[in-house]
């Protein structure tokens, strides 16, 4: 956990609020899957309230950081949340076809923070509705996935990993729907940015690898897991 909280003090400062609270809130999970006592808990969370207090108090947050958050509490809709609703408007049920839309060009952040305008004014609501369906079938697969996965530390961190892309999916969506203020967290494997790419890939690969190299105990432990819900649901059923 010290470790994790020397990571988020480093993209806190320079300067990236978002991230920093996000890598935060994975390290709790991360440490949630490998079975760590509450009091963990409890401290990063102390440690996330205490860093936001201290960094407003002392005004190490920015100005456009405070901007957001004003606006988020106000009870106004940020400028770029308001420009992104609107093209979701103009788009309606279907959309108005791949590259036809014409709102999105003033969409702030079109290609990263607010991709799902795009998506939604090209698709319109089914398009957005069937991104979002692939990013809960991919976590559901990965955390299906990493229940019968025998080495600790692979359960970890495909547990992990399924977590972080569903907490990208959630916070992004939230953006642009104006349930939370802007903060620049992208949606994983289609806004555009090299690292988090290679980030999300990477880590694909891991589980990959993993799942190769134990492919034998993995299905032996699916099958074996199978048989014993069968089991369960034919003595429901008598």
């Amino acid at each position: 956990l010290l470790i994790s909280l020397v990571y988020v003090a480093l993209v806190f400062v320079e300067p990236n609020l978002s991230t920093a609270l996000l890598m935060l809130a994975i390290a709790v999970i991360t440490l949630y899957y490998g079975g760590a006592k509450l009091i963990y808990f409890l401290i990063s969370l102390v440690a996330g309230v205490v860093g936001l207090v201290l960094a407003s108090t002392f005004g190490l947050l920015h100005t456009y950081q405070l901007g957001r958050l004003r606006y988020f509490f106000g009870g106004s809709i940020a400028p770029q949340v308001d420009i992104a609703l609107k093209t979701m408007k103009n788009s309606g049920i279907t959309g108005s076809g791949v590259g036809s839309g014409w709102l999105k060009v003033y969409v702030p952040e079109a290609e990263s923070d607010f991709v799902l305008a795009v998506i939604g004014e090209d698709w319109g609501f089914f398009g957005i509705i069937f991104v979002l369906l692939a990013y809960l079938f991919l976590t559901y697969s990965l955390m299906r996935v990493a229940r019968y996965i025998e080495d600790t530390a692979l359960k970890v961190f495909t547990w992990s990993y399924a977590s972080v892309i569903l907490l990208h999916m959630t916070i992004n969506l939230g953006v642009f729907a104006g349930f939370l203020p802007v903060t620049g967290v992208p949606l994983p494997f289609v806004s555009t940015g090299g690292s988090s790419m290679m980030g999300l890939l990477t880590g694909f690969g891991i589980i990959l690898s993993g799942l190769l190299n134990k492919k034998g105990d993995t299905a032996k432990n699916y099958e074996k897991n199978s048989e014993a819900t069968r089991k369960e649901d034919d003595m429901d059923g008598k």
